[in-house]
């Protein structure tokens, strides 16, 4: 695992994060240590060729989008709901999400 360059003492002012640098560096050593966590967020950059990637026909993307939860094509992320349609997330709600996925791991 590679730390890259670290401001340790915060000289520059950009980190103001809950845990100190101990605290980090031990969990970045259990996560290195367990070696595997996954986080089921199967989301994608909402692109012109998010749906020709999917691999759905024609009907199956139509059903997905109609049943699905789309709130605007202007969102940035588009995944999918538990039932297999597509719903789209703004870049906050998916920062959202990646919190709540990393907090259910239980390491922060």
């Amino acid at each position: 695992m590679e730390l890259g360059v670290f401001d340790i003492d915060n000289e520059s002012g950009l980190w103001d994060g809950e845990y100190g640098v101990n605290t980090l560096i031990e969990k970045l050593r259990e996560i290195n240590s367990t070696q595997f966590y996954e986080i089921d967020l199967d989301v994608s950059e909402l692109t012109d060729d998010f749906f020709n990637q999917t691999g759905m026909s024609n009907a199956e993307t139509v059903h997905a989008v109609y049943f699905g939860n789309i709130k605007s094509l202007n969102n940035a992320y588009i995944g999918f709901d538990g039932y297999g349609n597509f719903k789209t997330y703004s870049e906050t709600e998916y920062q959202e999400e990646i919190a709540m996925y990393v907090k259910d791991l239980g390491l922060f």
